[in-house]
């Protein structure tokens, strides 16, 4: 009889919270204190204190940038970004102990250091976002252990070494960025990061990676053959968005590109191809942004790739290359074009 009460106030209570999700989630001690901890490294500086200045209290699950599980009351969920400190600052440890993250945004700190293995044992994390900090050395094969990450952002740090072929490990990806350089989306420019030469003699990695919807490669020094770039991005159904610039890629445009019927972002700016434009090109009407720019050796008729209309084309950049002709009407239908050649 007694168990039976005690089952019976448990689905009370739980009925509760799923009905109006007002159950009060506490801090879990031991979270709290690592979370201080990570505080007290931080505190001082001013951009950091902005956002610093919430965590005090006993509940740390009504910190800013803090999220908790409405189950568990574990930490889920880690916001810390956009302080660009200066002088550059190194990774606290404290955070590994927050074993059941699944969301880590550390983005634009300029944290500096290699990658603590540390960070490596957050085996339930599907969300680490790094992106424009200043990790250096090289990247860690134990990034393959995090299998189920979504989104991985290394981007615009000062990696060195070769892409670890272990990122073939995270078949759940559907987000992928280790660029040292972008293209900005208004001006046209590249821009990135000085510091950082990575290289890789292989992407049969790639093949594995077939939730992909992003694909950001960007300056890394890409020492593979068509066929061998053609092997890997056939197996890409679900891509939206493909950035190779400055990958010292050669040849021809890969052909399995046209078979990536999702593709809406198509970036491939200051390679060494040296083929005719494909006129494939012109029948992916879900292409949103299309630029081949600073490919010298690039050429053919304009009007082979602009032969149908592009309702949604609003960037399109074939400047710095030998493609010739005149825009034909049908261009006029685009309501946004940017950098025509």
């Amino acid at each position: 009889m007694e168990r039976l009460s005690v089952m019976l106030c448990f689905f009370i209570v739980m009925t509760c919270c799923f009905v109006s999700a007002t159950c009060y989630v506490s801090c879990l001690p031991h979270e709290r204190d690592a979370l201080l901890a990570f505080k007290s490294e931080y505190y001082m500086d001013s951009a950091a204190a902005k956002q610093l200045g919430s965590w005090r209290g006993f509940n740390c699950c009504d910190w800013h940038g803090v999220q908790c599980s409405q189950y568990s009351s574990h930490v889920i969920l880690l916001r810390f970004s956009k302080n660009y400190f200066h002088p550059f600052k190194m990774l606290h440890p404290a955070f590994f102990q927050l074993k059941y993250m699944k969301h880590l945004d550390l983005s634009c700190n300029y944290f500096t250091g290699v990658l603590p293995r540390g960070l490596f044992s957050l085996q339930k994390l599907r969300y680490l976002d790094l992106k424009q900090n200043r990790f250096e050395g090289e990247i860690p094969v134990e990034v393959g252990s995090l299998f189920n990450l979504t989104y991985l952002n290394l981007g615009m740090n000062s990696f060195q070494g070769r892409v670890p072929w272990q990122f073939g490990n995270l078949s759940h990806l559907e987000f992928l960025d280790v660029s040292k350089l972008k293209k900005h989306p208004q001006l046209g420019t590249l821009y990135g990061v000085e510091g950082m030469n990575l290289h890789g003699s292989s992407v049969r990695w790639i093949e594995n990676l077939r939730k992909l919807k992003t694909l950001s490669l960007g300056g890394i020094v890409l020492n593979v053959t068509s066929r061998e770039l053609e092997a890997a991005l056939s197996h890409l159904h679900h891509l939206q968005r493909l950035e190779l610039l400055v990958c010292q890629l050669s040849g021809h445009i890969p052909n399995a590109i046209q078979n990536l019927t999702s593709l809406s972002s198509l970036i491939l700016d200051s390679n060494e191809f040296s083929s005719i434009v494909p006129s494939w090109l012109g029948s992916m009407p879900h292409l949103q942004e299309l630029s081949l720019s600073e490919n010298p050796s690039l050429s053919g008729d304009i009007a082979h790739i602009l032969w149908s209309e592009w309702p949604q084309l609003t960037k399109f950049d074939l400047s710095g290359t030998n493609v010739t002709g005149s825009i034909p009407p049908c261009i006029g239908n685009i309501s946004l074009l940017a950098h025509p050649s």
